[in-house]
């Protein structure tokens, strides 16, 4: 079993430097923090097209500090420990004439902790919500009895599902990859990016669950898992609803902890954390309700403004 979540891989770090690459949004430098007990994303870039420095993943928002071998999130050592570290990263944006710092608190600690770390350091946070399907403390009927009920019916349609987690046929990736490019519209990221999440796969540290020509990919590790990639037609009969419970029984079989499925907004929230809630928000909104149709927890979820 994977246990590290693809945030903190060096792997998927070299996904975002490529990803962002495609955009114009070249790296300037790598800050991250590995150590004995942390891994802390730093990752800065100088976006070309706005002429600002930001430090963030590719498609994500930057993460907090990972601490693999503890959770005493409330005692005074590991509060001191986040504070240098958070610190120690600003000074460094602010070296490297950083324009723009959001930070993400890593899920997982929110789910274990449902508090801000940066707020109560006196950062400016913004809150959403968070969908989660809670897969060590719920036995499979547990979690079957949370999922909206009228989803029920198009999974209880639903067989024939092949799961790729460990390896997986070039032809099977390459019908997903050719499945996303045809329901964007367009090229959203560069072949070294499809050939590391092909790798991913291969290495045990995601998984795919195909039904016929529809995609679902999932990162997978024992403590964090997390709903990535979407391949599949929205109107492919209950075709999501069924690959999502697969999924989820999927890692509940391998013995996976949590699944994260998204952010989650009940309602219009205050702040603004990324273009999407202001140019789609009506479109975000549906699939963030969509999604938490399958949890079992929803959680705090908490985004701070470092500059």
């Amino acid at each position: 079993m994977n246990n590290l979540p693809f945030l903190y891989d060096k792997d998927w770090h070299l996904h975002e430097i490529e990803y962002n690459k495609f955009y114009n949004i070249h790296l300037l430098k790598n800050a991250t923090i590995v150590e004995d007990d942390v891994i802390f994303p730093a990752l800065i870039f100088q976006d070309r097209n706005s002429k600002k420095n930001v430090i963030k993943q590719g498609g994500f928002i930057s993460v907090t500090p990972y601490f693999p071998n503890r959770e005493d999130f409330n005692s005074s050592s590991f509060l001191k420990r986040f504070k240098s570290l958070i610190y120690k990263i600003e000074e460094t944006a602010r070296c490297e004439n950083v324009n723009e710092f959001l930070i993400h608190q890593f899920p997982l600690q929110t789910f274990r902790r449902p508090f801000s770390f940066c707020e109560e350091l006196g950062y400016k946070t913004y809150h959403r919500g968070r969908s989660f399907v809670d897969l060590r403390e719920s036995n499979i009927d547990e979690i079957w009895n949370h999922v909206r009920k009228r989803y029920r019916s198009h999974i209880r349609k639903f067989n024939n599902v092949s799961v790729f987690h460990g390896s997986i046929p070039d032809q099977a990736f390459g019908e997903m990859v050719d499945k996303h490019f045809k329901l964007a519209g367009r090229k959203t990221k560069p072949d070294i990016c499809w050939d590391i999440l092909r790798e991913f796969v291969k290495s045990g540290k995601a998984c795919i669950l195909k039904h016929n020509n529809d995609f679902l990919y999932f990162f997978v590790s024992e403590n964090y898992s997390y709903y990535s990639i979407s391949a599949a037609e929205r109107n492919s009969s209950g075709v999501t609803h069924g690959l999502m419970w697969e999924a989820i029984k999927h890692l509940k079989s391998i013995k996976c902890n949590l699944l994260d499925i998204g952010i989650y907004y009940p309602s219009i929230p205050s702040g603004v954390i990324s273009e999407s809630e202001v140019l789609d928000f009506s479109k975000i909104q549906s699939i963030s309700h969509f999604k938490n149709g399958f949890a079992n927890k929803t959680f705090p979820d908490f985004y701070s403004k470092i500059i």
